[in-house]
């Protein structure tokens, strides 16, 4: 196992561990006793160097690190804790924005002959879109969109698979200990919807200013509101409400508040000045369509939860059939 930390242009390989059991002579340990204590050992030395290692570099320079990373051995797996916040050239997120499509970045560094060679490895990515310090916390769309990129920029580059794993990024949130370039989030980010054509905006309760247990908006909400009557009434479109709330345990499956908030966020499109006949429907959802799964070896993880707190609002073009 290669420990190998990266911010700016040249990561440095930091530490090393051979996992192999080894008895004092060197020999290779049998004992299935011995064996798994040393094991153990041997993790947890290299967590221990996990858990303390920063970057000595400003920034971040991920698409370097993924070539760094895959020419330190051929054919292996590799475990990439990042934001993903790339703020280097040819992925700046300052200058591509949270909301592009992902597989147009992907494409555009293939066709530059930007991408590193992953063949043969196996990459998972933990922690993208979580944000820490200064650095303000990235929307579910924008997250997904963030996590999309580098889904797609990893398959291109020929990796033998390529996803993103939740619960290492739970336990070890990405820290900086250098200046960072803060990225402008938006408050509202639109992505590609199920349907041809269609777009959804996800806002969550932090954006629209839901308190606990309550459907009442912010007035701050205004101003991700305010766009997407601007699509409404420019574009002709149409749009489908759906709430969302986090799983908190059994008997409390949140369908009566997430559709109270659907309803809260629909009156409020039409007060700042949609068509009622635009809202195609108004629905909650609950717990039913997490966004990621909010509970770490049985225990309710608040920071997960945050994410699937949101409320989701898809535009598109088709006409409704009432």
């Amino acid at each position: 196992m290669r420990l190998l930390v990266g911010g700016g242009a040249r990561p440095q390989l930091a530490f090393a561990a051979d996992l192999t059991p080894r008895r004092s002579n060197g020999a290779v340990e049998h004992s299935p006793r011995q064996r798994e204590g040393k094991i153990q050992k041997g993790l947890e030395a290299f967590d221990s160097r996990l858990r303390t290692a920063r970057s000595g570099a400003p920034g971040l320079d991920l698409l370097n690190l993924l070539d760094r990373a895959a020419r330190v051995q051929s054919h292996t797996r590799i475990i990439v804790i990042s934001s993903g916040l790339s703020t280097a050239d040819p992925v700046d997120y300052r200058q591509l924005g949270l909301s592009g499509d992902p597989q147009k970045v992907a494409a555009d560094l293939k066709a530059r002959h930007l991408l590193p060679d992953l063949s043969g490895h196996q990459i998972s990515f933990a922690g993208l879109g979580e944000t820490a310090g200064g650095q303000s916390a990235l929307p579910p769309a924008a997250r997904q969109t963030l996590q999309e990129t580098w889904r797609r920029i990893c398959t291109l580059a020929d990796a033998s698979s390529c996803q993103v794993i939740d619960e290492l990024a739970a336990a070890m949130p990405p820290t900086a200990t250098k200046p960072v370039p803060r990225i402008n989030v938006p408050l509202t980010v639109t992505r590609p919807g199920p349907r041809p054509g269609s777009q959804k905006a996800s806002l969550p309760d932090t954006v629209l200013g839901f308190r606990a247990d309550s459907a009442a908006l912010s007035p701050a909400a205004d101003a991700a509101l305010r766009p997407l009557v601007q699509l409404i009434n420019t574009r002709h479109l149409r749009a489908d409400i759906t709430g969302h709330v986090a799983d908190v345990g059994p008997g409390h499956d949140g369908m009566q508040l997430s559709l109270r908030r659907a309803r809260a966020v629909a009156d409020r499109l039409v007060a700042l000045g949609a068509p009622r006949g635009a809202l195609r429907s108004v629905t909650g959802r609950g717990d039913l369509d997490p966004v990621i799964h909010n509970w770490t070896n049985g225990s309710f993880n608040e920071a997960l939860a945050s994410r699937n707190r949101r409320t989701e609002v898809l535009l598109d073009t088709t006409t409704t059939t009432r």
